[in-house]
C-alpha cells in the first residue's frame, strides 16, 4: 500500500522534470536546434568578394610598367544595401587615355583611381518572408514546449500505471492469503474433506490466484524496465504529489486563441492571402544606386597634374510589367563641372502566355486559400471541442474529489467505531482489518486522484500551448 508520509519524499513533478533535464530527448532536441541554427547561419553568410588583375608586356626592348586593377564587394551592411570599391593603376601615353606600352625609364603619365559605389533596393510591397519567419518561430517554440510537456505527461502516466499495478498486486495477495488461511483452517477443523470435489475446486482457485499474482509481478518488472528505457532513469517510489492547478481561461473570440494548432493555420491563411495579393496587386520595387570615382593624374617627372571625378546616380522602378530606368552621369575634370548626361529608358513585358500563367497560378492560389480557410476553421472548432471536453473532465475531477472526501469520512468513522468494538471484544480481527483496509484503500484512491489531477493539468497546458 502507498505510504503517504515517509522519512523522505520527492514530489512527482520534480522527479519528472529532473528526468527531462537529463534525458536523451532533451539532448537530441538541443542538437537538432543547433544543427538548424548552423544551417541557417551558413545560408546567411555574406562574405566579401574581391578580384585583382595584373598585366604586363615584354618585348626585346625590356619590361614595361604593369597595369593593376582590383575590386572588392562587401557583405550587405543592411537589407538589400551593398557597397563595393574599385582600385586601378595604369600608365597612359596621354592623360585620360589608358595604354600599356610605356617604358619604365621614360617620362610618362599615370592614372590612379579609387571608386566607391552603393546600391540599395526598396521593396514597395509587403514581404511574405516575414510570415514564413513567424511560422518557423512558432513551429520551433511549439516543438520545444510540446517535447517537454509530453515527456513529463508520459512520465506521470507511466508512474500511474506502475502504482495501479502495485496496488492490484497488493490487494490480490491479501485476498490470496485470506483465502489460503480459510482453506487451511477448514481442512484442520474437518469442515473440508481432503481430495473431495470441494477441496479440489478450492485448490484450483488458489492456484489460479497465485498464477495471476505471479503474472502481474512479471508485468510490473517489465513496466519498470520499460520506464528506464523511456525516461533514462530508474523508477523511484513516489510518496508526494502536489495539488493540480486546473484553472484556464477560455477565449471568447477566435482571434484571441493562442493554441499552436490554431495559430499555425491562421499564419498559413495569412501566407496564402499574401501570395494572392502579390499576384493581383501591383508588385513594385525601387532600386537606387550611386558611384563616385576620383582619378588622380600625375607624371613620373612632373608630379601631380590634377584630379578627375566621375559621379553616377541611377534609379530603377520595376512593376509587374514595367521597368523604367533613369541614369545621370557627371564628369568633373580638375574641379570643373560639365553638363550631366541623362539617360531614360523603359521596358514593357506582356503577352498572352504570361497572362494565362498568372491566371492559372491565381486559380491555384484561390484553391489553396479555400483549403487554408477550412483548415483554420477546423482548428478553431477542434480547439473549442477540446476545451469543452476539458471543462467536463475538470468538473468530473472535482465531483470525484467531493465523493472521495465523503467516502473517506465515512470509512474513518467506521474505523473509529470498529476500534471501539474491538477493544471491547465485540468484533473479531477480520471485521476490524476490513475497516483498516477500507481506510487504506481511501488513501490510495486519493493519492491516485491527485495524480490524475496532475495529468489533467498537463493536458490543459498541451491544448493551450
Amino acid at each position: 500500500m502507498i505510504c503517504v508520509s515517509a522519512l523522505f519524499s520527492e514530489e512527482l513533478e520534480s522527479l519528472a522534470i529532473k528526468a527531462w533535464e537529463s534525458s536523451y530527448n532533451k539532448t537530441s532536441l538541443g542538437l537538432s536546434k543547433e544543427r538548424q541554427s548552423l544551417t541557417k547561419a551558413l545560408n546567411e553568410i555574406k562574405g566579401s568578394a574581391y578580384s585583382v588583375t595584373v598585366s604586363d608586356d615584354y618585348s626585346g626592348n625590356g619590361f614595361y610598367l604593369p597595369a593593376v586593377s582590383a575590386s572588392v564587394t562587401y557583405p550587405e551592411i543592411a537589407d538589400d544595401l551593398t557597397i563595393s570599391n574599385t582600385l586601378s593603376f595604369g600608365s597612359a601615353s596621354t592623360v585620360g587615355t589608358a595604354v600599356h606600352s610605356v617604358r619604365l625609364d621614360e617620362n610618362n603619365f599615370y592614372n590612379l583611381s579609387l571608386g566607391t559605389s552603393l546600391n540599395k533596393t526598396f521593396s514597395l510591397n509587403e514581404n511574405e518572408n516575414d510570415i514564413s519567419d513567424r511560422i518557423d518561430e512558432l513551429n520551433e517554440r511549439y516543438k520545444d514546449n510540446s517535447e517537454r510537456l509530453n515527456f513529463i505527461n508520459n512520465y506521470i502516466s507511466s508512474v500511474s500505471s506502475i502504482l495501479n499495478l502495485e496496488h492490484n498486486i497488493l490487494n490480490a495477495e491479501k485476498s490470496y492469503n485470506r483465502n489460503l488461511n480459510n482453506y487451511e483452517t477448514d481442512l484442520f477443523s474437518g469442515d473440508l474433506v481432503p481430495n473431495s470435489t470441494e477441496d479440489l475446486r478450492r485448490q484450483s482457485e488458489l492456484n489460479k490466484a497465485k498464477a495471476s499474482i505471479d503474472e502481474q509481478k512479471r508485468s510490473l518488472v517489465s513496466l519498470k524496465n520499460n520506464f528506464v528505457v523511456k525516461f533514462g532513469t530508474e523508477y523511484v517510489d513516489v510518496t508526494e504529489i502536489r495539488d493540480a492547478d486546473l484553472s484556464f481561461i477560455i477565449p471568447e473570440n477566435d482571434e484571441d486563441i493562442t493554441s499552436y494548432s490554431v495559430l499555425n493555420k491562421k499564419l498559413k491563411l495569412e501566407q496564402v492571402n499574401e501570395k494572392i495579393r502579390e499576384k493581383t496587386d501591383l508588385k513594385s520595387k525601387l532600386n537606387l544606386s550611386g558611384s563616385l570615382t576620383p582619378t588622380v593624374k600625375f607624371q613620373s617627372k612632373g608630379g601631380y597634374l590634377g584630379t578627375d571625378m566621375a559621379l553616377t546616380t541611377g534609379a530603377q522602378y520595376q512593376s509587374s510589367n514595367w521597368t523604367i530606368t533613369l541614369n545621370v552621369k557627371e564628369n568633373i575634370n580638375d574641379w570643373k563641372f560639365s553638363i550631366p548626361t541623362v539617360t531614360i529608358s523603359g521596358k514593357y513585358e506582356g503577352g498572352s502566355k504570361k497572362s494565362s500563367v498568372s491566371e492559372l497560378e491565381l486559380k491555384q492560389l484561390i484553391y489553396d486559400l479555400n483549403d487554408a480557410e477550412r483548415e483554420y476553421l477546423d482548428a478553431v472548432n477542434n480547439y473549442r471541442l477540446n476545451v469543452s471536453s476539458l471543462i467536463n473532465d475538470v468538473d468530473a475531477f472535482y465531483n470525484k474529489s467531493e465523493y472521495l472526501k465523503e467516502v473517506e469520512s465515512t470509512h474513518q468513522k467506521i474505523l473509529t467505531y470498529s476500534q471501539m468494538l474491538k477493544d471491547n471484544n465485540l468484533i473479531g480481527d477480520y471485521d476490524y482489518e476490513q475497516a483498516v483496509n477500507d481506510t487504506e484503500e481511501d488513501a490510495f484512491n486519493n493519492f491516485i486522484h491527485k495524480l490524475e489531477g496532475l495529468q489533467l493539468e498537463y493536458k490543459i497546458k498541451l491544448i493551450n500551448m
